[in-house]
């Protein structure tokens, strides 16, 4: 069964257009990885400070792989500078 990434981001509220460009970046990388089955980013529209990522994988090791990516890697180090606090990440197996 593939491996789901749920990750809620609460930036801060001059940060806004930068994160929602870096966070495209990361998913275009993301798409063209080896078990990227489905990579998607969601702004709410009641606060646009906040975003959504969803990723599918087709199971954890693909999902550890991409995790030691450059592009990865590169938004870890950049965000906590855009974040206006931790991102929540939720890791969970599909069941169907």
């Amino acid at each position: 069964m593939s491996i789901s990434v749920v990750a809620a981001l609460a930036c801060r509220r001059d940060a806004a257009i930068v994160l929602g460009a870096e966070l495209r970046k990361l998913v275009l990388a993301s798409l063209k990885e080896d078990g990227c089955i489905n990579c998607q980013i969601y702004q709410s529209q009641e606060e646009p400070s906040h975003f959504y990522l969803q990723e599918e994988w087709t199971d954890p090791a693909k999902l550890k792989a991409h995790r030691q990516s450059q592009h990865y890697k590169y938004f870890n180090h950049i965000s906590p500078a855009l974040l206006y606090q931790p991102a929540v990440v939720k890791v969970q197996k599909r069941l169907n």
